[in-house]
């Protein structure tokens, strides 16, 4: 079974609960077994409404299966499910997230992306990974995570094909990230750029 993670601190912009703001869909991907899915985080205790959110996904992963929840998410935890994953999910409301490097280890561990942009992917080749959602912030904030949340089942269908049908494909892709990972995404080739191009 294609197993996806989210993993992330616990706030609002991050959207962790888009997955479960169409249930009919998600929880049908979850009982036909076509995904598994590990959500991990940790809301600050003085945002209620985000320990609120967490608590009821939580309680959505009781009864669902293929459905688990992990709290306290630290490093060590995220260096686990990296390693675990078949799918990384990121899903930042654009432009909300500065810079997201999670999926620069994700792909050290061989897992492939599924991301929104403005979350740093656009420095690296396209065929490794999957985009999705708008790359303009709308004055309406209800409207843009609706249309982005089309765009994520959408994607997230085409992933799936790809994961049970296109084998070699994904293996493919996920040894190419990898080896970019390797390559370019490590503290040697900054200083280095740093040293030939800034200093």
């Amino acid at each position: 079974v294609c197993t996806a993670v989210i993993a992330r601190r616990f706030a609002d912009y991050k959207r962790h609960i888009m997955p479960f703001q169409d249930m009919p869909f998600f929880e049908s991907l979850l009982r036909r077994k076509r995904i598994q899915l590990v959500i991990a985080g940790k809301p600050h205790y003085h945002h209620k409404e985000m320990v609120n959110r967490w608590n009821e996904i939580y309680g959505r992963s009781l009864y669902l299966p293929g459905l688990a929840v992990l709290p306290n998410y630290e490093l060590d935890q995220s260096k686990l499910l990296k390693a675990g994953s078949d799918l990384w999910i990121q899903m930042p409301r654009y432009p909300q997230e500065a810079c997201g490097t999670s999926w620069m280890s994700a792909f050290l561990d061989g897992s492939l992306v599924l991301t929104t942009p403005g979350t740093g992917m656009d420095q690296i080749p396209q065929e490794l990974y999957f985009l999705f959602g708008q790359d303009v912030s709308g004055p309406d904030v209800g409207e843009q995570d609706f249309r982005d949340l089309q765009a994520f089942k959408s994607k997230l269908l085409n992933v799936l094909e790809l994961f049970y049908h296109e084998p070699d494909i994904w293996y493919g892709r996920t040894l190419a990230a990898k080896q970019y990972a390797e390559h370019y995404l490590v503290g040697e080739r900054m200083l280095q750029d740093y040293h030939e191009k800034l200093y």
